[in-house]
């Protein structure tokens, strides 16, 4: 045998581990790329309704926007759920 037998509890237990944690990453990504997309459509509501910003930074802010919209649903983000934070932020 290659491993004595506590070395191959120790190699399930890290599999485990493992494989929990990587199950979990989707979910934290999905998370992160939905927030980015929420703080950037926060400031453009804020800049729509105050004028916050001068036009060409309110230009790359609605790109920003944009960029993370499109990675949001990239990453797998529905639709809706990007429809949701946009609600919110306005």
């Amino acid at each position: 045998m290659p491993f004595p037998r506590f070395g191959r509890v120790a190699l399930t237990r890290a599999a485990l581990m493992l494989v929990g944690l990587l199950g979990a990453a989707p979910v934290a990504a999905h998370a992160d790329v939905l927030g980015a997309y929420y703080e950037r459509a926060v400031m453009t509501a804020a800049n729509q309704r105050c004028s916050l910003f001068t036009p060409d930074l309110a230009s790359a802010l609605a790109a920003a926007e944009a960029q993370a919209r499109g990675a949001a649903l990239r990453s797998g983000v529905s639709a809706g759920a990007l429809a949701e934070a946009a609600e919110r932020a306005s």
